[in-house]
């Protein structure tokens, strides 16, 4: 059941992947990504429900058109990205639209 229910999470994953020039690390998955992201959103959820509030942070090194006030999940997330994937590009084209931030969302 769970395969199933991360099939289109690792199909759109693998599309996002690819538009942001990224790519799985050995020994990592897209599949193992996204039960990650599933595992860490549902957990956010229980707390939300549960009425714990959930921290946001304000963080200046990331690129102003990304926002500043992150959520803790968000981070999660990014970090996750950040240590699973890795670029798929040569170092001196960064990917289009990419932000000149110390870690690169894309």
């Amino acid at each position: 059941r769970l395969v199933d229910a991360l099939s289109d999470y690792v199909d759109l994953y693998g599309a996002m992947l690819k538009v942001a020039r990224r790519r799985m690390r050995a020994p990592y998955t897209i599949f193992h990504l996204a039960a990650l992201f599933a595992a860490m959103a549902e957990g956010f959820s229980l707390q939300e429900a549960s009425g714990l509030e959930h921290p946001r942070f304000e963080r200046d090194e990331v690129c102003e058109r990304v926002g500043s006030e992150w959520t803790l999940l968000g981070i999660a997330v990014e970090t996750l990205i950040e240590d699973f994937t890795e670029p798929d590009v040569p170092a001196s084209r960064p990917a289009a639209g990419a932000c000149s931030a110390p870690r690169e969302l894309v």
